[in-house]
């Protein structure tokens, strides 16, 4: 998988989708992509393509599985805009099945939720105690959220000095 042109395409759709709900993409920060994986072996694959693409990998184990973040060497972006340094990824398992690829972006909101809520009639979800706003489809999902993937892992593990 190639993961640069992956991005660019993965997050180009949700870019596209999201304008038809009259939602603006470039409006707000991503804070990582999500990479899930079918099977063992494309998640290898995936974890070996990482590796080489990663400053340092934070590993945390949720649910029997472990969930690595992928600090980038360098931003994924698509021309100029959409930059990530920060890529998820979970050891296959569990009760969802996944096809291998990106599964979704979680983009940084400092406002509050309320206008978007009535607006654009999204949905609320709570997750090991935040909350934030979700669009999903059949592949792909777009979340909303005011807390870093990496604040969540500070505050779920003591070891986080690992980070630095």
């Amino acid at each position: 998988m190639n993961i640069h042109k992956e991005y660019k395409k993965f997050v180009s759709e949700i870019s596209d989708r999201l304008l038809k709900l009259d939602f603006e993409l470039s409006n707000y920060v991503i804070d990582h992509a999500c990479i899930r994986a079918e099977s063992f072996d494309d998640y290898e694959k995936l974890m070996k393509e990482l590796k080489s693409l990663s400053l340092k990998i934070v590993t945390n184990e949720h649910n029997d599985r472990l969930f690595h973040i992928c600090i980038l060497k360098d931003p994924l972006s698509i021309d100029g805009k959409y930059f990530t340094k920060l890529i998820e990824i979970a050891e296959p398992g569990g009760s969802s099945n996944y096809t291998t690829g990106f599964q979704h972006i979680e983009c940084i909101s400092l406002n509050d939720y309320s206008e978007l809520m009535d607006t654009k009639n999204l949905l609320v979800t709570r997750s090991h105690g935040e909350s934030y706003l979700n669009w999903e489809s059949d592949n792909w999902s777009f979340k909303l959220t005011n807390v870093s993937v990496l604040v969540k892992i500070i505050r779920e593990d003591s070891r986080f000095e690992k980070l630095f």
